[in-house]
């Protein structure tokens, strides 16, 4: 096998694991705030030197979804993505103590 051909290989399995990423993430079996963490740094600088050949290969290629997870974590906010506050629940008469129950 070329040498090329090698390093181009790798391109895709490194893209393919952000795509992975990206579908653990959303779907909640991975966390996200660990995945961008781990992750996001070697995303940003990735997106950063390639995003005009993505952009490329995904027309010339016709597979507009390539490199779709880079691309998503590169702009990924774990700040917004940590911000879950919603109000709290009411508590159920269980939780109350005895004399609150009652009323």
């Amino acid at each position: 096998m070329p040498a090329d051909a090698l390093k181009l290989n790798d391109v895709f399995i490194y893209f393919d694991f952000f795509d992975a990423l990206q579908i653990c993430v959303e779907s909640n079996t991975c966390d996200a705030l660990v995945a961008a963490e781990l992750f996001q740094p070697y995303a940003v600088d990735a997106w950063a030197k390639l995003e005009d050949e993505v952009a490329e290969y995904r027309v010339e290629a016709g597979k507009p979804k390539f490199g779709l997870g880079v691309e998503w974590l590169a702009a990924f906010n774990p700040v917004a993505a940590a911000d879950t506050s919603q109000p709290e629940p009411d508590p159920s008469p269980a939780a109350l103590p005895a004399e609150d129950a009652r009323q």
